[in-house]
């Protein structure tokens, strides 16, 4: 059964910074910080995809969603192609429990100031912005996930509730990564143009859980908004 085309937003011309690593300086690390605060803001925008087919069979390299249905970008948008280092399932998992959520946690990292998730039915750790797992508790780990319209299902969709343009997540529910479990503080629904200026939420807070997605819109249009769940680790 056929579905209307996907409605994907992918960056076109972006920008490209080469991605530094190793110790900086807290000027260099602001203006870092600055410049991928404002990518984000426009590459997290690439959550807006749909459906194409029903079907068990797909080609290599296909794009699909948590239901195995195929999608595809929007035809009049450029896909920028990355060579980020990856994976789809690194051996752990991502749950949040209070919304039935339970999928591989992956890992991307920022190439050339450029934040894209490669896929559709995992969260993503982004391995090279805010700190890693094991230094959890001395800073701010940043995962990120799609959410699909058209009757897409990813990650992000078990996140919001687009009816009442909110999220389905709540103060004190848990979200688990990999073998942290945080606790979250608050959901805040921000415009995507209003992200880069979002300041506190990418300063680096000891023991905090940022998680990204795409709010979308009942009326099945391209996402306004991100939606941003902050989490505090739990102490055992």
């Amino acid at each position: 059964m056929n579905q209307s085309k996907p409605r994907p937003r992918h960056l076109d011309q972006p920008t490209r910074r080469p991605t530094r690593r190793g110790a900086t300086t807290p000027g260099q690390r602001q203006r870092r910080l600055s410049f991928l605060v404002l990518l984000l803001a426009i590459s997290l925008a690439a959550a807006g995809v749909g459906l194409l087919t029903h079907g068990p069979t797909a080609a290599p390299g296909t794009l699909l969603d948590m239901a195995g249905n195929q999608v595809q970008p929007d035809p009049d948008t450029t896909t920028t192609e990355l060579e980020a280092d990856h994976t789809p399932n690194a051996g752990q998992r991502f749950k949040v429990p209070a919304v039935d959520l339970n999928v591989p946690l992956g890992s991307t990292e920022v190439v050339n100031d450029i934040i894209a998730p490669p896929g559709f039915q995992s969260a993503y750790w982004i391995s090279n912005l805010g700190v890693g797992l094991d230094m959890a508790e001395s800073g701010t780990v940043f995962v990120a996930t799609h959410s699909l319209r058209n009757g897409g299902v990813a990650p992000g969709n078990y996140l919001i509730d687009v009816a009442n343009q909110r999220s389905s997540v709540r103060a004190g529910d848990k979200i688990v990564v990999g073998a942290l479990t945080y606790t979250v503080d608050q959901t805040r629904i921000i415009p995507k143009p209003d992200l880069a200026t979002a300041n506190q939420l990418w300063e680096s807070v000891p023991a905090r859980l940022v998680v990204l997605t795409c709010l979308q819109n009942p009326q099945n249009q391209p996402s306004r908004d991100n939606l941003v769940i902050t989490a505090s680790l739990d102490q055992n």
